[in-house]
């Protein structure tokens, strides 16, 4: 073949011949380039359906794109030759280049890191290896990375019609793939991208120690090896391993495909923490570095070791907090947040095994499991909502166990096969792993009919109790084996509106949630729990911003009424009750009386310490509320940039400023892209000193683009700064018809009614308070908000100069707010009231109400006075002026 050309390749060298055919170095003539071509066996030539499957195939590997991947070019025919072009790479063989001892660690994580990428990224598109070994990966002269024949192992084995077994010499002794094999391959069962994960493996033991981990003068020496055999421990005189890379190695080279590292991923975030030096002076374990479950004993002194090691960081703790307590802290530093004694657990997502269709059952029965746990008081069971994060972050075990805050995690895999021999089956592999160090303490397998799937919830959940020896209630054990249906079909329509129920935003994720519970209920009309989530949904949906209408409110207690009916005693009802009376009605001591039922059976539930937190601040108890804001973040980490910020907006509204910038500034650093928290900062600057420079740097950070309330910020910055023109402008550009925030005369034909007063237009000005009134006429009339509307309602009346009107809608509105009723929401009204009060030129009446204000926790500030021109027609009044000389 040598100077043969086929098309425009140019045939120059022999580079080698495999299963799959001979291989050459070509010239491209048209691109001016070298070429690999690989010329296919006659037998693929000469069958026209393996030759379309194999076309088909590589067209597949054709697609990867990867620096680490030798990229397949075409398959081409030229004279009744079918051919492959590919990548040329000039280098050697990975398996030329392994010294007697294996590589230094810093070569060593040079090789591997790249690897496990090119292995995620094709096992991303689909495409599974099938034959990772050192020959088939390339170490250009530049010591780049390269992995060769991707996919193509399988195009093989349908030409061949033999296993990979075939690369024996003809002494009987291995050399190439079966010493790579992973035992499920060797077995003959299906094969997925975990196989090469193990093979990877092999590779990464071999190049660290220059030999393989499974040896034998034959196949069937090798064969036995990897199916039985446990990998020798790493020898003293290999390169020096931190801990971490031997259990690297060692779940790599898991013979149990459900506790091997379930991706590629996974192996490159460890390797690279280990790169970044993690445990770089990390002890090294002794004896095999395999992965074992541990012995109830070997657990327990562990543990004990763990609280001895948690002792004496709190006292370190203690004393480097007593010798800097008086040092200022960093500004974006965030509230320390509220701890307990408990064992710390995570149920990271399990992951799908099936079809992408079924990835909201696995999500279901990750959730149904976490809900299992977190009803065990003796357990700290992180939200569901901060362990979905994790799913396929690719993020370490003990990187995701720092980052929670946790001793434990459990993670697994589902498996549901609809239609099979005997009825839906569902297969569960649950895996208990010691958070710190990756460490497996408890796994098992359960391949159960569909009707079992709580039996197999209840068996997992008690078996971690058990594992962790934690001590269960009666009434916890009743939680832990309840079966909330005998309707299969409604159980999985329910944990379909459960994946909804995830993102309750926008609203027709709402409606969908509501649609699927609704069906549930209809095919179980017994089924209590999705009752429950039913009323939460329409609860949820009566909030500021969304369907609060009468028709919705009545169905949230309706649905509620049919779960307690049902299940008197049901947590989740008493959960759903609680969040009816808060959000359906205000009323903040029914709501307490239902959470405090709820939470009695439900210790660990993020959303209802939230929820009473929300409430107590309300209420006016805002200590507490912030302690439980903080105790929330334990549990639910992945929300620390919203409970903090509920935090920073608590500071505020007590006039704690220099706190509150502080949270918000540590928010801000969590989240830079998100706009509440810049806007609430801007808040709190005009309410501390009333720097108008600081506050237009924070105004100009708020991320777009514009949302709802940046413009009316931008309005209120120009009225602050006395430019009226452009204040008035920025109204006109208001295109929506808010009127909740920030203060409830936020209407843009307010802001704009009121900048023409400024402006000394009171044609225009009435115009515009005239369209307001229109707008929110119409609304109140539709009978939902009212208390906002008719806020909102006194300011256009007011500027219309219809004073008793005007003075009787404010003041409605602050009497269905309730002052002592509402200590968050109760100060814009008043200081709706008093803007009134100041528009009907009734000054003694405004001072009353501006007193009220300062005197409680509100969002008006000696600062703000100053600031704002709406109380210019008080300044002269000597009232006004002491409460300008009132300390800020």
């Amino acid at each position: 073949m040598i100077g043969r050309i086929l098309s425009h390749y140019e045939i120059r060298e022999k580079l080698g011949a495999g299963a799959m055919g001979e291989v050459y170095l070509a010239h491209d003539t048209t691109l001016d380039r070298k070429i690999a071509l690989k010329l296919l066996p006659p037998e693929m030539s000469s069958d026209p359906e393996r030759l379309a499957r194999f076309k088909r195939e590589a067209k597949a590997v054709a697609a990867l794109n990867h620096p680490n991947i030798v990229t397949i070019h075409s398959v081409e025919e030229c004279d009744g030759i079918h051919f492959l072009t590919m990548e040329y790479v000039d280098g050697r063989e990975l398996a030329e280049i392994i010294p007697e001892n294996g590589f230094t660690l810093p070569q060593f994580l040079e090789l591997a890191i790249p690897l496990a990428e090119a292995l995620h990224a094709a096992h991303e598109r689909g495409i599974t290896h099938r034959d990772v070994k050192p020959g088939n990966i390339i170490i250009t002269h530049d010591g780049r990375v390269k992995v060769l024949d991707f996919g193509l192992a399988k195009l093989r084995e349908d030409v061949s019609r033999e296993p990979l077994t075939s690369d024996l010499t003809q002494n009987g002794r291995i050399l190439g793939t079966v010493p790579y094999m992973s035992p499920e391959q060797l077995k003959g069962q299906t094969v997925d991208h975990r196989s090469d994960i193990f093979s990877l493996g092999v590779v990464l033991y071999e190049i660290a120690t220059g030999r393989r981990p499974f040896n034998g003068e034959s196949f069937a020496d090798i064969a036995s090896s990897i199916l039985r055999d446990k990998p020798p421990p790493l020898p003293d005189d290999t390169i020096a391993f931190p801990t971490k890379l031997r259990r690297v190695l060692s779940r790599s080279l898991e013979k149990d495909v459900a506790i091997r590292y379930q991706s590629a991923l996974n192996v490159r975030s460890a390797l690279e923490s280990i790169r970044r030096g993690d445990e770089a002076g990390a002890p090294e374990e002794s004896g095999s570095a395999t992965v074992a479950l541990r012995p109830r004993r070997g657990r327990g002194m562990r543990l004990g070791l763990f609280g001895l090691a948690a002792l004496l960081i709190a006292v370190v703790g203690y004393l480097i907090s007593e010798a800097t307590k008086d040092a200022p802290g960093p500004s974006d530093g965030p509230p320390a947040s509220a701890r307990d004694d408990r064992k710390m657990i995570v149920v990271l997502p399990f992951e799908n095994l099936g079809p992408p269709e079924d990835s909201y059952f696995a999500a279901g029965i990750t959730e149904e499991i976490t809900s299992r746990l977190a009803a065990v008081s003796g357990l700290g069971v992180i939200s569901h909502t901060s362990a979905f994060q994790y799913d396929k972050t690719g993020k370490t075990i003990p990187e995701i166990g720092s980052d929670l805050g946790v001793d434990f995690v459990l993670e697994g895999s589902v498996r549901w096969d609809h239609a099979t021999e005997g009825g839906s089956r569902v297969r569960i592999t649950p895996r208990l792993i010691l958070a710190d160090d990756d460490m497996f303490l408890w796994t098992e397998r359960y391949d159960r009919v569909m009707e079992d799937i709580f039996a197999v919830q209840s068996a997992i959940a008690e078996s971690i109790i058990v594992q962790l020896d934690v001590t269960l209630l009666k009434p916890e054990q009743r939680a832990i084996t309840a079966r909330p249906t005998e309707n299969m079909e409604a159980y999985q329509v329910y944990l379909r509106g459960l994946d909804c129920f995830e993102e309750m935003e926008p609203m027709e994720n709402i409606q969908l949630a509501a649609q699927m519970f609704e069906q549930a209920v209809a095919l179980d009309p017994e089924f209590a729990l999705a009752y429950a989530k039913l009323s939460e949904v329409h609860s949820y949906g009566y909030r500021p911003g969304g369907d609060c209408t009468p028709d919705r409110l009545a169905k949230a207690k309706d649905a509620v009424d049919r779960a307690l009916g049902v299940a008197p005693d049901l947590p989740e009802a008493h959960r759903a009750l609680g969040f009816y009376h808060y959000w359906g009605h205000l009323d903040y001591d029914r709501a307490l009386e239902e959470f405090a039922l709820a939470q009695a059976r439900l210790p660990n539930d993020a959303g209802l310490l939230q929820g009473i937190a929300h409430v107590w601040r309300r209420q006016g108890r805002f200590e507490d509320a912030i302690s439980h804001y903080l105790r929330t973040v334990q549990l639910n980490p992945h929300a620390a940039q919203l409970l903090y910020f509920e935090v920073a907006r608590t500071r505020t509204l007590i006039r704690d400023y220099a706190e509150a910038d502080r949270n918000y500034a540590y928010v801000i650093s969590l989240t830079p892209d998100e706009p509440s928290a810049q806007q609430f900062k801007l808040w709190n600057v005009w309410l501390w000193n009333g720097d108008l420079d600081e506050a237009r740097r924070v105004l100009e950070k708020i991320p777009g683009p514009d949302n709802l309330y940046t413009p009316r910020l931008r309005f209120w910055q120009h009225l602050y700064e006395r430019d009226y023109p452009a204040a008035l402008a920025q109204a006109l550009a208001i295109t929506d018809t808010l009127v909740d925030f920030p203060g409830t005369s936020s209407h843009p034909d307010l802001l704009a009614g009121f900048a023409y007063r400024l402006l000394d237009d009171p044609a225009s000005a009435r115009r515009h308070y005239d369209s307001a009134r229109a707008v929110l006429e119409t609304r109140l009339a539709r009978g939902s908000e009212a208390h906002r509307l008719h806020s909102a309602l006194g300011v256009a009346y007011a500027g219309l100069g219809r004073r008793a009107e005007a003075v009787r809608e404010a003041e409605l509105g602050v009497t269905l707010c309730g002052v002592t009723d509402d200590a968050v929401g109760a100060p814009f009204f008043l200081d709706d009231l008093a803007f009134v009060y100041v528009l009907v030129e009734d000054h003694e009446a405004a001072l009353d109400q501006i007193e009220r204000l300062l005197s409680i926790p509100s969002w008006l500030s000696v600062s703000m006075l100053r600031l704002d021109p709406r109380w210019d027609p008080l300044r002269e009044h000597p009232r006004f002026r002491d409460l300008l000389t009132a300390p800020l």
